[in-house]
């Protein structure tokens, strides 16, 4: 069962280190049973949502500059982390691929114009 401590440890090791803390794939789902204990607890409640949103905005921005700099992959992804990651990845190669195929084209049709 997640904590407030607990959370806190986890946004600590998030902004602090540039590798993903490890967590569950039940994260997110024990944060917010955790919130919803807490939710008579305004000051606590709010403490708990600013914090998971912190936790998944630092999670999703070193996932995207792993998938951008060709990072190997990383560990302590929960499972819909890792299907981000490969989606990334993939629309990373589409994108390069028909970048390559224009170049390619272009330099086809310059080259066809310096032969005439």
């Amino acid at each position: 069962m997640i904590t407030i401590d607990y959370l806190r440890k986890v946004l600590s090791k998030e902004r602090n280190t540039m590798k993903l803390s490890r967590i569950t794939d039940k994260f997110y789902q024990e944060a917010s049973n955790l919130y919803n204990r807490m939710e008579s607890d305004e000051l606590k409640a709010n403490h708990i949502k600013r914090s998971v949103f912190d936790i998944l905005n630092i999670r999703l921005k070193k996932i995207i500059a792993y998938a951008a700099l060709n990072e190997l992959k990383p560990t302590n992804m929960t499972t819909p982390e890792k299907e981000l990651y490969n989606r990334l990845i993939e629309a990373k190669l589409k994108h390069s691929e028909a970048i390559k195929r224009k170049i390619e084209k272009y330099l086809n049709t310059q080259s066809n114009l310096l032969s005439q």
